[in-house]
């Protein structure tokens, strides 16, 4: 017993010297795992207890749990301590917290996540000083908090809840202050908000390059800064002094600034202006300008922009050359107008030169439209069907690529239509009897969708024989009387 109570005393008075930094740990450790599984644990991750846990805290919590205290006593205790911070806790605290962190443990994320929200507000608001209260607390948490820290080193509480409030980012209003007080303007938090509340990016090196009420301008205009500034500076370059109102003009419709550097060596600025502001980049200006002069045909900057400008709703400008080959300009805004793509329509043609089959623009078109994408599906069709089953199928607005589904599946060539309808598969006998009804029969099952419409039709009390000589009795509507 001797040895015992020595031991206990050794213990004792390793516990009493252990660090803050220790105790952290022991706490990280008993608290957030299970064995090697970190956040095994129900209120796991709520208290960061080596980051930001008060030192009171910390201390509190690991004098309970050497008392052999229970877990989630000890989080509850540590949360009410770091979210109610220099304030006095009050009963109807711990109420609260008590009761989030149950609803923690019944697997709530909300109130997991708004209780850790709230302890890392809290722990904010106790460096320095303010007293706040709960239901204050719970309100910053719930809003869009990160910078805190630092707004508070600039701001009382009072003007960052202000910012809050009004659901300005507290990082960008810290990089706004800071940024305008090294180039000696001292603005009012109203002014922050206002400029906090645009997209910063760049706003040191713009400072640099315009005026503060330049820059503001740019702001109020949603203008890039770092795309205002390379205007600027390439503009200046070619000869062109603009305004400030000019620059953010321009500088609004440029989406590559390399783009608008070799444009500006080949174009006057309002050219490259008039190109940019109806999406067209230089890049592919010059690749319909090439595909014109190679066919003969006129290709002067408003002719070029004019068919740079069609081509812009399928941004298809490197098959102009090929188009241009079988179409004429007008046959091609026909094409687009259609909302059909250049490249699938000269493959269905070259699909259907392959087979000596004529089709004018207009049929091409849809087949085009038909095809879904799928140009060797087309071509398959063909070879399966022949054209003018083809001609019907699309007259009737049938799924291509669901017909061929239909007919590899009657003729043994797949399993299922898909494999979650293998319990409705057909047997042998029926799937040949139902070829014996062609087109007719493939086309109803295709527009039913699913050979479970079949299955249906069968079980409704209708023959496959009725099916044949009658195939719109084919259909998920059917239902057994």
């Amino acid at each position: 017993s001797a040895l015992q109570e020595r031991q206990r005393i050794v213990e004792q008075r390793f516990e009493k010297r252990k660090s803050l930094a220790h105790k952290a740990l022991d706490l990280h450790f008993a608290l957030n795992h299970e064995g090697n599984d970190y956040g095994s644990k129900p209120l796991a991750g709520l208290v960061d207890w080596i980051n930001y846990a008060p030192l009171g805290t910390i201390k509190r919590a690991h004098r309970l749990l050497k008392n052999s205290v229970g877990e989630e006593q000890i989080v509850t205790s540590a949360l009410v301590d770091i979210i109610t911070g220099v304030r006095e806790a009050t009963p109807e605290d711990e109420k609260f917290v008590r009761t989030f962190a149950q609803k923690a443990i019944e697997q709530d994320s909300f109130a997991y996540h708004r209780l850790r929200g709230m302890a890392k507000v809290g722990n904010i608001l106790s460096r320095f000083n303010y007293k706040v209260s709960l239901a204050d607390v719970e309100k910053i948490a719930g809003q869009e908090s990160y910078g805190m820290t630092d707004a508070l080193k600039i701001y009382d509480l009072d003007q960052v809840r202000q910012f809050l409030n009004q659901g300005v980012n507290l990082q960008s209003v810290v990089a706004v202050k800071k940024t305008t007080e090294k180039f000696g303007h001292d603005l009012r938090p109203v002014d922050v908000a206002t400029m906090a509340t645009r997209n910063i990016i760049g706003l040191e090196s713009a400072l640099r390059a315009f005026s503060f009420p330049d820059v503001q301008t740019l702001l109020s205009q949603d203008v890039s800064l770092p795309t205002a500034e390379a205007v600027l500076h390439n503009t200046k370059q070619f000869g062109y002094e603009l305004s400030i109102q000019k620059i953010a003009q321009v500088a609004k419709n440029v989406r590559d600034v390399g783009d608008f550097t070799d444009a500006l060596r080949e174009l006057p600025l309002e050219e490259v202006n008039k190109l940019f502001t109806v999406g067209v980049s230089y890049r592919n200006f010059g690749t319909v300008k090439v595909a014109l002069e190679k066919h003969g045909l006129s290709s002067d900057f408003d002719a070029t922009l004019a068919v740079s400008q069609i081509l812009v709703r399928t941004g298809e400008y490197a098959q102009l050359d090929g188009a241009l080959e079988v179409y004429s300009l007008s046959e091609i805004e026909q094409i687009i107008s259609g909302n059909v793509k250049i490249d699938l329509l000269l493959n269905i043609r070259l699909n259907l030169e392959k087979r000596n089959i004529m089709a004018d623009l207009k049929e091409t078109i849809m087949f085009t439209k038909a095809a879904q994408g799928q140009y060797w599906l087309f071509g398959e069709c063909i070879d399966t069907f022949g054209i003018e089953n083809v001609r019907k199928m699309v007259t009737k607005s049938v799924n291509l690529s669901k017909v061929m589904e239909v007919n590899r599946y009657l003729n043994g060539q797949s399993r299922s239509l898909c494999d979650r309808e293998i319990a409705n598969n057909l047997s042998e006998s029926t799937r040949a009897t139902l070829r014996k009804g062609g087109l007719d029969v493939i086309i109803a099952i295709a527009k039913a969708g699913s050979i479970e419409a079949v299955t249906k039709t069968l079980s409704a009390g209708f023959t496959v024989e009725d099916i044949i000589r009658f195939p719109y009795l084919i259909s998920p509507l059917i239902a057994k009387k």
